[in-house]
């Protein structure tokens, strides 16, 4: 394994983080609608993503380390010249998933808007505006049994 595939693992992760926060900043805008067309493009990068991390992992193995985090740092014990680009790399990926997770958060909002948002207009199709009382001042609700305070 070189440099060279730390390197294509770390651009591959910097533009799934520029696409994370583009997707955040549609999010942020309320434009849910744009948000469509970079699926495909998040989708495809972060495939790339973990074929080249399981090429990596695969390197490792065929030097007889361990195909995981420790058999990664066993390399870079002997390759000290890789360090700083796989710092960078844990450093992008740890920040895509932070802006994963708040742009989920984010979504659930939306989602939690539309809910309440069709919730009203279902209401208003079947006729109940959510009021307890009538223009006449009777109640809306058939279950109560009486028309008036006093009763």
């Amino acid at each position: 394994m070189t440099a060279l595939s730390l390197e294509t693992e770390t651009t591959q992760a910097a533009g799934l983080l520029k696409l994370l926060l583009r997707e955040q900043e549609l999010l942020v805008a309320g434009e849910v609608a744009t948000l469509q067309a970079l699926l495909h493009q998040k989708s495809s990068l972060i495939q790339s993503l973990q074929h080249s991390s399981k090429l990596r992992y695969q390197k490792l193995a065929l030097q007889g380390l361990l195909a995981n985090e420790q058999g990664m740092q066993a390399w870079l014990a002997k390759h000290p010249e890789a360090a700083d680009e796989w710092e960078t790399l844990r450093r992008i990926l740890e920040e895509a998933k932070e802006t994963n997770r708040v742009n989920g958060l984010l979504i659930q909002k939306h989602h939690g808007r539309t809910q309440s948002t069709l919730g009203v207009l279902q209401k208003a199709r079947n006729g109940d505006s959510g009021q307890l009382y009538g223009p006449s001042g009777l109640s809306r609700h058939p279950l109560q049994l009486g028309n008036s305070i006093a009763s």
